[in-house]
Parts: structure tokens; C-alpha cells; sequence
């Protein structure tokens, strides 16, 4: 079974406890009672307050994400858990009228073409 696209989990840890965090995510992320999650693995980025978790499902994926507040419990201090998603793989470069939202911001060139502002 392949495996879903990442979900992005940002929190205020420390680089330096990011393989503690792996494993607090990891079992976090598989509790369907305390995230709403089950099978997934983990990879946290070096140096970064930042990981990817891999769902096995889609469905245990969207309910992850569907939920509001996610938080792990870290050297006695408590965590908020930002969760992000990347689209799946149907890019048809959609493109709204509202860029509200977006996290790479575009602008339209001579053309009408979008590119990455900047």
C-alpha cells in the first residue's frame, strides 16, 4: 500500500530534541484517540522545529487534518502542533481568483502567466 502525501507538523520544540519529538509524533500520530490518527511513520527535518508524518490511509489522513487542535507533551511542557498538507499530486495549475491562504505567493507576468512572486 502506497503511502499518502505528508502532512507538514510545525511546533516551538527545539532542534536539538527533534529525535525525542519523532518519537512523541510518531506515537501521538498513530493514537487514533488522541489525534484521530493510526498507522503513519515519521520524519523529522534536521535542524528544524519540523516534520513530515506519512499516512497508510487516506481517510485517517483527512481525519487528522479535519481536527483543530493538536498538541504533544514534551519535558513538561506542552506543544501546539501546526499542521499543514500538500495537495494531492492533481496539479492542474489551479489557479483562484484569492490568494489568501497560500503559502508561495504569485504574481501574473506581461503573458497572464503565474509565477512565484519574489
Amino acid at each position: 500500500m502506497e503511502e499518502c502525501p505528508p502532512v507538514t507538523v510545525e511546533g516551538d520544540w527545539c532542534p536539538d530534541q527533534n529525535r525525542t519529538v519523532k518519537n512523541k509524533l510518531e506515537l501521538y500520530f498513530q493514537s487514533r484517540k488522541k489525534s484521530g490518527g493510526g498507522e503513519c511513520r515519521v520524519e523529522a527535518e534536521e535542524g528544524a522545529p519540523r516534520a513530515a508524518v506519512f499516512f497508510r490511509s487516506e481517510e485517517v489522513r483527512e481525519r487528522v487534518l479535519n481536527r483543530s487542535d493538536h498538541q504533544i507533551l514534551l519535558d513538561g511542557q506542552t506543544f501546539q502542533l501546526r499542521l499543514g498538507s500538500a495537495a494531492k499530486s492533481t496539479n492542474d495549475d489551479d489557479v483562484s481568483g484569492s490568494s489568501t491562504g497560500s503559502n508561495s505567493p504569485k504574481s501574473e507576468d506581461e503573458n497572464g502567466a503565474f509565477r512565484p512572486a519574489g
